[in-house]
């Protein structure tokens, strides 16, 4: 029997190459818009990296190897796989650096980020898909950190200290 990580990655791997297939396979509901498109792919790649981030080791080479990538494939059609490739990585790069693990936040916005982000992706492709992923990506980033603030402060800290509290009295 297949266990659902193997699953995931096949389900998250179909998701990714969607795009190349001429005939679209997945999605079909979305604008033809090309840069719409991509937004499941990216989130694919994303929920990709974090199943396999025991055999994924960020570092300065992957890093440089990744933006030589995309500098050599800047005029092929797969140009946007290897860019975001790059844009991934360098800020998993960046955030392992010293420096920035040492800055810690007072809110953990990364659940809302998680929670919110791909439906605020697809409202946006679907109401405004004549803007374009760069729109897209930067309204979609802080809508979903505005979500992400308000899910923290008004849901999730508070049922972390309900939690805390009833660990504490069982």
């Amino acid at each position: 029997m297949l266990n659902n990580k193997i699953i995931s990655i096949v389900l998250f791997s179909i998701i990714l190459i969607d795009p190349l297939v001429g005939n679209k396979l997945l999605f079909t509901w979305l604008p033809q818009n090309p840069e719409i498109t991509m937004l499941a792919p990216c989130f694919a790649a994303g929920s990709l990296f974090a199943l396999l981030k025991e055999k994924i080791n960020v570092n300065s080479q992957l890093l440089f190897s990744c933006w030589v990538l995309c500098l050599l494939f800047k005029k092929s059609s797969f140009n946007f796989y290897f860019l975001y490739l790059a844009i991934f990585f360098s800020i998993l790069f960046l955030a392992s650096l010293d420096f920035m693990i040492k800055i810690k936040p007072s809110s953990d916005i990364s659940y809302g980020l998680y929670l919110w982000g791909w439906p605020i992706q697809q409202v946006l492709a679907q109401f405004f898909p004549e803007y374009g992923i760069k729109f897209n990506q930067a309204a979609s980033i802080v809508i979903a950190v505005c979500f992400g603030f308000a899910s923290w402060h008004l849901v999730e800290k508070r049922f972390i200290k309900i939690g805390l509290n009833f660990n504490k009295n069982n």
